[in-house]
Protein backbone atom coordinates (compact mmCIF):
# COMPACT_ATOMS: atom_id res chain seq x y z
CA UNK A 1 0.00 0.00 0.00
CA UNK A 2 1.66 3.11 -0.81
CA UNK A 3 1.20 6.32 1.81
CA UNK A 4 2.90 9.41 2.51
CA UNK A 5 3.41 10.66 6.08
CA UNK A 6 3.13 14.35 5.32
CA UNK A 7 4.39 16.98 8.23
CA UNK A 8 2.37 19.66 9.85
CA UNK A 9 2.75 23.08 11.61
CA UNK A 10 0.39 24.04 14.30
CA UNK A 11 -1.98 21.86 12.88
CA UNK A 12 -1.78 22.66 9.35
CA UNK A 13 0.08 21.53 6.37
CA UNK A 14 0.06 23.05 2.97
CA UNK A 15 1.56 20.04 1.56
CA UNK A 16 -1.46 18.71 2.86
CA UNK A 17 -3.83 21.47 1.47
CA UNK A 18 -2.65 21.37 -1.79
CA UNK A 19 -3.54 17.19 -2.17
CA UNK A 20 -7.25 17.96 -1.11
CA UNK A 21 -7.40 20.76 -2.99
CA UNK A 22 -5.82 19.39 -6.58
CA UNK A 23 -5.41 15.46 -6.41
CA UNK A 24 -8.09 12.72 -7.08
CA UNK A 25 -10.22 10.94 -4.29
CA UNK A 26 -13.33 10.34 -3.46
CA UNK A 27 -13.56 9.59 0.48
CA UNK A 28 -11.44 11.81 2.67
CA UNK A 29 -10.70 10.10 6.97
CA UNK A 30 -9.66 12.20 9.40
CA UNK A 31 -10.47 12.80 13.12
CA UNK A 32 -12.33 15.75 15.04
CA UNK A 33 -9.09 17.32 16.02
CA UNK A 34 -8.96 21.09 15.70
CA UNK A 35 -7.78 22.93 13.51
CA UNK A 36 -6.95 20.11 11.03
CA UNK A 37 -10.39 18.89 10.82
CA UNK A 38 -11.42 22.76 9.79
CA UNK A 39 -9.61 22.16 6.67
CA UNK A 40 -10.36 18.62 5.73
CA UNK A 41 -14.22 19.77 6.42
CA UNK A 42 -14.09 22.82 4.59
CA UNK A 43 -12.87 21.36 1.45
CA UNK A 44 -14.73 18.43 1.43
CA UNK A 45 -17.66 20.17 1.41
CA UNK A 46 -16.06 22.63 -1.69
CA UNK A 47 -15.06 19.55 -3.71
CA UNK A 48 -18.52 17.44 -2.71
CA UNK A 49 -16.77 14.93 -1.57
CA UNK A 50 -17.51 12.13 1.09
CA UNK A 51 -15.37 12.06 4.81
CA UNK A 52 -15.71 9.92 7.46
CA UNK A 53 -14.62 10.92 10.90
CA UNK A 54 -12.51 8.75 12.77
CA UNK A 55 -12.37 9.15 16.49
CA UNK A 56 -11.53 7.95 19.54
CA UNK A 57 -12.77 11.07 21.77
CA UNK A 58 -15.80 10.53 24.47
CA UNK A 59 -17.74 12.89 26.95
CA UNK A 60 -14.83 13.32 29.10
CA UNK A 61 -16.68 16.87 30.41
CA UNK A 62 -14.30 19.19 29.28
CA UNK A 63 -15.51 22.18 30.51
CA UNK A 64 -12.94 24.90 28.78
CA UNK A 65 -14.13 27.89 27.31
CA UNK A 66 -12.61 26.65 24.42
CA UNK A 67 -14.48 23.24 23.79
CA UNK A 68 -17.79 25.22 24.99
CA UNK A 69 -17.20 27.41 21.87
CA UNK A 70 -16.25 24.94 19.40
CA UNK A 71 -19.35 22.79 20.41
CA UNK A 72 -21.42 23.88 17.33
CA UNK A 73 -18.74 23.62 14.97
CA UNK A 74 -18.36 20.14 15.82
CA UNK A 75 -21.93 19.69 15.79
CA UNK A 76 -21.76 20.85 12.36
CA UNK A 77 -19.64 18.90 11.24
CA UNK A 78 -20.52 15.73 12.64
CA UNK A 79 -23.75 16.28 11.31
CA UNK A 80 -22.33 16.43 7.61
CA UNK A 81 -19.91 13.65 8.02
CA UNK A 82 -20.82 10.70 5.77
CA UNK A 83 -20.25 8.15 8.22
CA UNK A 84 -18.13 7.93 11.68
CA UNK A 85 -15.73 5.21 12.72
CA UNK A 86 -15.36 4.85 16.56
CA UNK A 87 -13.58 2.25 18.93
CA UNK A 88 -16.25 1.69 21.34
CA UNK A 89 -19.83 2.69 22.95
CA UNK A 90 -18.68 5.64 25.33
CA UNK A 91 -17.58 7.22 21.80
CA UNK A 92 -20.66 6.63 19.89
CA UNK A 93 -22.46 8.28 22.80
CA UNK A 94 -20.91 11.52 22.21
CA UNK A 95 -21.30 11.37 18.08
CA UNK A 96 -24.78 10.58 19.10
CA UNK A 97 -25.39 13.40 21.55
CA UNK A 98 -23.60 16.01 18.97
CA UNK A 99 -26.34 15.00 16.50
CA UNK A 100 -25.03 11.93 14.35
CA UNK A 101 -27.83 9.56 13.59
CA UNK A 102 -26.62 5.96 15.58
CA UNK A 103 -26.69 4.03 11.94
CA UNK A 104 -24.29 6.34 10.86
CA UNK A 105 -21.83 5.85 13.64
CA UNK A 106 -19.68 2.71 13.13
CA UNK A 107 -17.96 0.54 15.81
CA UNK A 108 -14.47 0.13 14.48
CA UNK A 109 -12.73 -1.51 17.70
CA UNK A 110 -9.34 -0.98 18.37
CA UNK A 111 -7.22 -4.36 18.44
CA UNK A 112 -3.00 -4.98 18.82
CA UNK A 113 -0.99 -7.40 17.75
CA UNK A 114 -0.78 -8.88 21.11
CA UNK A 115 0.68 -11.09 22.26
CA UNK A 116 4.17 -11.78 20.26
CA UNK A 117 4.14 -15.58 19.39
CA UNK A 118 7.59 -16.24 21.09
CA UNK A 119 8.17 -15.20 24.62
CA UNK A 120 11.38 -15.66 25.83
CA UNK A 121 11.08 -17.34 28.65
CA UNK A 122 14.82 -16.58 29.79
CA UNK A 123 13.91 -13.15 30.00
CA UNK A 124 11.04 -14.32 32.23
CA UNK A 125 13.26 -16.11 34.65
CA UNK A 126 15.83 -13.09 34.69
CA UNK A 127 13.21 -10.39 35.34
CA UNK A 128 11.47 -12.69 37.92
CA UNK A 129 15.32 -13.13 39.88
CA UNK A 130 16.16 -9.48 39.48
CA UNK A 131 13.21 -8.45 40.68
CA UNK A 132 12.32 -11.08 43.14
CA UNK A 133 8.81 -11.95 42.03
CA UNK A 134 9.23 -15.20 42.85
CA UNK A 135 6.30 -16.28 45.32
CA UNK A 136 4.70 -12.87 45.23
CA UNK A 137 1.30 -12.04 43.89
CA UNK A 138 2.25 -9.13 40.92
CA UNK A 139 0.30 -6.06 40.54
CA UNK A 140 1.47 -4.63 36.63
CA UNK A 141 0.88 -0.98 35.73
CA UNK A 142 2.23 0.43 32.03
CA UNK A 143 2.28 4.21 31.24
CA UNK A 144 3.35 7.17 31.51
CA UNK A 145 4.02 8.86 34.84
CA UNK A 146 1.86 11.89 34.22
CA UNK A 147 -0.77 13.09 36.55
CA UNK A 148 -3.46 12.48 34.03
CA UNK A 149 -2.31 8.36 34.61
CA UNK A 150 -2.92 8.95 38.16
CA UNK A 151 -0.51 6.35 39.31
CA UNK A 152 -0.65 8.25 42.62
CA UNK A 153 -4.44 6.14 43.45
CA UNK A 154 -3.26 3.18 42.54
CA UNK A 155 0.15 3.80 44.72
CA UNK A 156 -2.43 4.26 47.09
CA UNK A 157 -4.75 1.71 46.79
CA UNK A 158 -1.48 -0.90 47.07
CA UNK A 159 -0.56 0.75 49.97
CA UNK A 160 -3.90 0.05 52.21
CA UNK A 161 -3.54 -3.91 50.90
CA UNK A 162 0.57 -3.99 51.57
CA UNK A 163 -0.72 -3.00 55.14
CA UNK A 164 -2.47 -6.08 55.40
CA UNK A 165 -0.60 -8.94 53.27
CA UNK A 166 2.94 -8.57 52.81
CA UNK A 167 3.32 -11.42 49.23
CA UNK A 168 2.46 -8.27 46.85
CA UNK A 169 4.72 -6.18 44.37
CA UNK A 170 3.86 -3.17 42.58
CA UNK A 171 5.73 -2.91 39.00
CA UNK A 172 5.83 0.63 37.64
CA UNK A 173 6.83 0.36 33.65
CA UNK A 174 7.09 4.07 32.23
CA UNK A 175 8.48 7.42 32.28
CA UNK A 176 7.81 11.39 33.17
CA UNK A 177 7.94 14.18 35.70
CA UNK A 178 5.62 12.81 38.20
CA UNK A 179 8.00 9.83 38.85
CA UNK A 180 10.25 11.52 41.66
CA UNK A 181 6.38 12.82 43.22
CA UNK A 182 5.15 9.30 43.24
CA UNK A 183 8.67 7.53 44.45
CA UNK A 184 7.95 10.43 47.44
CA UNK A 185 4.86 8.99 48.06
CA UNK A 186 5.80 5.28 48.13
CA UNK A 187 8.32 6.15 51.24
CA UNK A 188 5.57 8.46 52.76
CA UNK A 189 3.32 5.29 52.25
CA UNK A 190 6.32 2.98 53.89
CA UNK A 191 5.60 0.74 51.01
CA UNK A 192 8.81 1.61 48.48
CA UNK A 193 10.36 -2.37 49.80
CA UNK A 194 7.29 -3.32 47.59
CA UNK A 195 7.06 -0.34 44.42
CA UNK A 196 9.05 -1.15 41.66
CA UNK A 197 9.96 1.55 39.06
CA UNK A 198 11.25 0.25 36.25
CA UNK A 199 10.79 3.00 34.15
CA UNK A 200 11.16 2.71 30.12
CA UNK A 201 10.91 -0.93 29.15
CA UNK A 202 11.48 -2.01 25.70
CA UNK A 203 8.90 -3.04 23.40
CA UNK A 204 10.29 -6.91 22.64
CA UNK A 205 10.95 -7.62 26.60
CA UNK A 206 7.60 -6.17 27.86
CA UNK A 207 5.89 -9.24 26.85
CA UNK A 208 7.59 -10.88 29.69
CA UNK A 209 5.87 -8.40 32.43
CA UNK A 210 2.33 -9.27 31.41
CA UNK A 211 2.88 -12.95 31.25
CA UNK A 212 4.65 -12.68 34.83
CA UNK A 213 2.00 -10.13 36.45
CA UNK A 214 -1.64 -11.29 38.61
CA UNK A 215 -3.19 -7.88 37.40
CA UNK A 216 -2.75 -5.18 35.24
CA UNK A 217 -4.25 -1.79 36.53
CA UNK A 218 -4.56 1.71 34.29
CA UNK A 219 -6.11 4.07 37.04
CA UNK A 220 -6.63 7.32 34.89
CA UNK A 221 -8.35 10.21 35.84
CA UNK A 222 -9.81 12.88 33.90
CA UNK A 223 -7.89 15.92 33.87
CA UNK A 224 -8.38 18.26 30.70
CA UNK A 225 -9.29 15.37 29.30
CA UNK A 226 -9.97 11.66 30.14
CA UNK A 227 -7.85 8.72 28.22
CA UNK A 228 -9.65 8.15 25.15
CA UNK A 229 -8.80 4.09 24.90
CA UNK A 230 -5.59 3.16 26.41
CA UNK A 231 -3.69 0.01 24.69
CA UNK A 232 -2.42 -1.28 27.46
CA UNK A 233 -6.05 -3.21 28.64
CA UNK A 234 -6.15 -4.96 25.24
CA UNK A 235 -2.15 -6.42 25.89
CA UNK A 236 -3.16 -7.29 29.20
CA UNK A 237 -5.97 -9.31 28.32
CA UNK A 238 -4.56 -10.72 25.31
CA UNK A 239 -1.90 -12.30 27.76
CA UNK A 240 -5.62 -13.45 29.76
CA UNK A 241 -4.46 -11.64 32.64
CA UNK A 242 -7.73 -9.56 34.92
CA UNK A 243 -7.69 -5.86 34.78
CA UNK A 244 -9.10 -2.75 36.27
CA UNK A 245 -9.37 0.50 34.96
CA UNK A 246 -11.39 3.84 36.10
CA UNK A 247 -14.21 5.04 34.10
CA UNK A 248 -11.54 8.03 32.71
CA UNK A 249 -10.47 4.98 30.71
CA UNK A 250 -12.35 4.94 27.12
CA UNK A 251 -11.26 1.09 26.68
CA UNK A 252 -12.92 0.21 29.84
CA UNK A 253 -16.82 0.95 29.25
CA UNK A 254 -16.12 -2.59 26.34
CA UNK A 255 -13.33 -4.32 27.34
CA UNK A 256 -14.14 -5.10 31.29
CA UNK A 257 -16.98 -7.28 32.25
CA UNK A 258 -17.29 -5.88 35.19
CA UNK A 259 -16.92 -8.65 38.10
CA UNK A 260 -16.33 -11.34 35.28
CA UNK A 261 -12.76 -10.16 34.49
CA UNK A 262 -12.13 -7.47 36.30
CA UNK A 263 -13.14 -4.31 37.23
CA UNK A 264 -14.13 -0.77 36.45
CA UNK A 265 -13.65 1.72 39.26
CA UNK A 266 -14.48 5.53 39.93
CA UNK A 267 -11.40 7.37 39.35
CA UNK A 268 -9.70 9.16 41.47
CA UNK A 269 -10.97 6.17 43.96
CA UNK A 270 -7.79 4.80 45.69
CA UNK A 271 -10.57 2.52 48.24
CA UNK A 272 -12.04 1.70 45.17
CA UNK A 273 -9.03 -0.08 43.42
CA UNK A 274 -7.62 -1.59 46.93
CA UNK A 275 -10.63 -3.23 47.40
CA UNK A 276 -10.83 -4.18 43.36
CA UNK A 277 -7.13 -5.68 43.85
CA UNK A 278 -7.97 -7.57 46.92
CA UNK A 279 -11.44 -9.26 45.89
CA UNK A 280 -8.85 -10.54 42.79
CA UNK A 281 -6.01 -11.50 44.67
CA UNK A 282 -7.70 -12.89 47.63
CA UNK A 283 -9.60 -15.37 45.44
CA UNK A 284 -6.98 -17.70 43.17
CA UNK A 285 -9.85 -19.55 41.24
CA UNK A 286 -11.36 -15.69 40.36
CA UNK A 287 -8.00 -14.73 39.49
CA UNK A 288 -7.80 -17.37 36.80
CA UNK A 289 -11.38 -17.35 35.88
CA UNK A 290 -11.28 -13.41 35.07
CA UNK A 291 -8.00 -14.35 33.27
CA UNK A 292 -9.77 -16.76 30.93
CA UNK A 293 -12.88 -13.92 30.21
CA UNK A 294 -10.44 -11.69 29.18
CA UNK A 295 -8.55 -13.42 26.41
CA UNK A 296 -11.91 -14.65 25.15
CA UNK A 297 -12.85 -11.13 25.20
CA UNK A 298 -10.01 -10.69 22.74
CA UNK A 299 -10.30 -13.40 21.26
CA UNK A 300 -13.98 -12.89 20.22
CA UNK A 301 -14.20 -8.83 19.37
CA UNK A 302 -10.69 -7.41 19.28
CA UNK A 303 -8.91 -8.74 16.60
CA UNK A 304 -7.93 -6.73 13.19
CA UNK A 305 -10.59 -8.48 11.54
CA UNK A 306 -12.77 -6.99 13.58
CA UNK A 307 -11.29 -3.45 12.94
CA UNK A 308 -11.50 -4.13 8.98
CA UNK A 309 -15.28 -5.18 9.08
CA UNK A 310 -15.99 -1.89 10.96
CA UNK A 311 -14.22 0.08 8.62
CA UNK A 312 -15.21 -1.55 5.68
CA UNK A 313 -19.21 -1.42 6.76
CA UNK A 314 -18.82 2.70 7.04
CA UNK A 315 -17.68 2.33 3.55
CA UNK A 316 -20.45 0.17 2.46
CA UNK A 317 -22.73 2.76 3.98
CA UNK A 318 -21.47 5.27 1.86
CA UNK A 319 -21.38 3.25 -1.63
CA UNK A 320 -25.01 2.05 -0.98
CA UNK A 321 -26.38 5.61 -0.40
CA UNK A 322 -24.66 6.87 -3.47
CA UNK A 323 -26.26 3.65 -5.15
CA UNK A 324 -29.43 5.11 -4.03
Amino acid sequence: MDYEVISTKHGYSYPYAKKLIFEDYDILVDSLEFPNILLTYAISKFRNKHIILWSEEWDWKDKSLLKKLLIPIKKRIVTDASAILVPGTKHRGLFVKLGAAEENVHLMPNATNYPPKNIKQEVISAIQNELQLKNKKIILYVGRLKQRKGVNYLIQGFAHLWEERKDIILLIIGRGDEREYLECLTSELKCNDAVRFLGYVDDEDLPAYYSLCNVCVIPSIIHGIGDPWVFILNEAMSFGKPVIATDAVGAAYDLIDNGKNGYMVPERDDIAIYTALKEILSNDYMEKSMGRRSLEIIRENYQYDNMVDGFAKALNSITNTVKR
